[in-house]
Formats: structure tokens, sequence, C-alpha cells
């Protein structure tokens, strides 16, 4: 058997590059080192990394099954998003934004449905197989084994860089019980270190000293993290709804695309029924309607005037049940000058 064997079948699937990894290949501790480097700044941030440590560092040992590990890049999808139908933001009022891979169709679909197809031609060509699937849904470390494997190399911003793509792809992975030869790519093109991404940031997420840390990134404040917002993580979230992307936005070979900015208020005051109907399907979905009504809430709070701030309080207040979104309305600090212009875009 032949690399090529495989090869042509991940691009009838529709990935981009595709690379195969062997149980020896990782026997290093390269995985092991990189996750513990990754807690000393992060660890209690995602609990389910916490939990999984011996799983996400030893991948064939918990998979005792599996001879091959297929990982593989693919881009994004346009999407005639339904979120474009919420109430968009106007000059003068609150304004909260929604990051633009999210207007994509959701990676999480796009990559299970090439996955699914290319589980099919595998079974086609070599015959049936236990396989697992997973787009940044199981527990496996996408990124470092995208770099083991050649995919892409590591960007200053912690994602994976592609020589063609930038920051702009995303990660697949197939575990198989066939035994595919080993494919390792040739090392890429590096990313830059033009330090464009760094200075995007706008909570400075990524130090010198202790790296990304994932609890000033507003990707993670906006989606992963679940609680009420203090004033101090209010200010940190921004004016965001879901998501971030600035720094792959400011990558010299990305396309820059706008975020999509809502009007935070009526935003606000959408029953959440209808919310949940348009986010279903999208990358939003996982977050849910209270925590994005919580960073809307968020998004009024550092935008209104103090004057107007204290007196609106309790009006929207009112328009809250959930105790999440009214412990972030409560947090609001008095007498503090807005912390942006409500300008959007």
């Amino acid at each position: 058997m032949q690399p090529s064997d495989y090869i042509s079948l991940a691009e009838q699937a529709g990935f981009v590059k595709i690379a195969c990894l062997k149980p020896p290949r990782l026997a290093d501790g390269y995985l092991s080192s990189h996750l513990d480097n990754w807690l000393r700044s992060n660890a209690g941030a995602l609990s389910y990394i916490d939990s999984k440590r011996d799983i996400l560092v030893a991948p064939f040992a918990q998979r005792p099954w599996a001879k091959s590990l297929i990982i593989a890049s693919f881009l994004p999808e346009r999407d005639n998003s339904p979120l474009l139908q919420l109430p968009r933001a106007h000059d003068g009022r609150p304004f909260a934004e929604i990051a633009p891979y999210a207007l994509d169709r959701d990676y999480h679909e796009t990559g299970r449905e090439k996955l699914k197809r290319l589980e099919e031609l595998l079974f086609q060509q070599f015959g049936p197989a236990q396989t697992e699937l997973g787009v940044d849904s199981e527990p496996v470390l996408e990124k470092p084994l995208a770099q083991i494997a050649g995919i892409g190399s590591r960007a200053l911003n912690s994602l994976i860089y592609d020589d063609c793509y930038a920051c702009g792809i995303n990660l697949a992975i197939l575990f198989t019980e066939h035994d595919l030869p080993t494919r390792i790519l040739d090392a890429p093109l590096e990313c830059p270190h033009c330090g464009k991404c760094l200075q995007a940031c706008p909570t400075k997420a990524f130090g010198d000293a202790e790296g990304f840390q994932v609890r000033r990134c507003r990707a993670w404040l906006s989606g992963e993290y679940r609680k009420p917002l203090t004033w101090e993580e209010q200010i940190l979230l921004g004016p965001t709804l879901y998501g971030c992307g600035k720094c792959t936005n400011s990558c010299p070979k990305t396309n820059y695309v706008k975020p999509l900015a809502v009007d935070a208020e009526d935003f606000l005051r959408m029953p959440s029924a209808a919310i949940t109907r348009l986010i279903k399907g999208t990358a939003l979905d996982h977050t849910g309607t209270t925590v994005l009504k919580r960073n809307a809430a968020a998004a009024i709070g550092q935008q209104l005037p103090p004057d107007i701030r204290n007196a609106r309080k309790q009006e929207l207040l009112a328009l809250c049940a959930s105790p999440t979104v009214r412990q972030t309305i409560e947090a609001w600090r008095e007498g503090c000058a807005p912390a942006r212009p409500m300008v959007s875009g």
C-alpha cells in the first residue's frame, strides 16, 4: 500500500492537506511537554482538558485498536448565515460584535461531513474497520499533532499557520484500524513572526513569558466561560457577542472580513426562543442564548454614559430572568465612564 492510495481519497472528500501518523511517531513525549506548558498558564480554564490529560498525551494508548491516525486540513465554507437576520447596530447605540468566522458554516458540521465521506471511501478501498472521527470534538490535541504531521507550523497566536491559507484552516482527525502508511508532509513555510497578530489582540492574551493565556482571550470569555461577568471581566470582553478573530484577520495572508455588529439592546430584548431558532446550526449554538445575552448586557454596560447606565439598570434587569444575565448587569460599576464609544465597525 502507498500513501497515494489514501491521498486521492482525502482529496475526493474535500480536504486540503492530509497526513498519517503511527504510534511510534508519538512516543517522544512532545504531546506531554506541549500540554504541560499550556496548563502552566491555563489550568482550570477548560475542565475537559484538565480531566483528560492521559488520553490527550497518549492518543494511541487510549485507543489500542487504532493503527493509524489521519490528520487533515480543510477550509471554511461560506454560508447564507441566519445570523445576518439579527438586529444590526446603529451609531449612537451600544453594539456587540460577532466574529467573522461565525458567519461561515459551522466547521464542526463541515469537517464531520468530509470525514464521513473519507471513512466511506476508506471502507470501499480497504474494507470495513473501526474508526473514530473528530473535529474539535474528541479528546485529541489537534494542533500539536498537525505540527508533528507537517500540516502547518505554529503561529505566534498559537494557531496553525498554513503556507497558503495562513491561520484560516480547520483540522480534522480520523483514527482507524486500517494499517495505513505513514505520511508526514514536508515542513511548511514558517509563520513569518511579523507580530501583527499580537498587536491586534485587544486583550494582550499572548504574553512573552507566560505564552497564550486563554482567560484573556475574548473567544474563550464570550463562548466557553459560562458564569456571570464581573465588571473587570466585562471590560476585558469588550463589545463582543461571540468570538473574536482579530489575531487571525490581522495576518498579512488573510483577507480581512469585518465582524458582524448587532444592536446590543435589541438583542437583549429578543425572546430567547427566537434567538435559539436563529443560532441553531451555527457556531453560536454551542454557547447558547443565556451566555450570548450576558455578553450583550456587558456590551451595553460598557458603552452607556454613567448617568444613563444607572438610570436604566432596573429597566434592563426587568427584561432578564436569567441569574447569569442579571448578576452581570448588577455588576455594572457606578460612576465609571464608558469604556468605549457607541460606534460599530
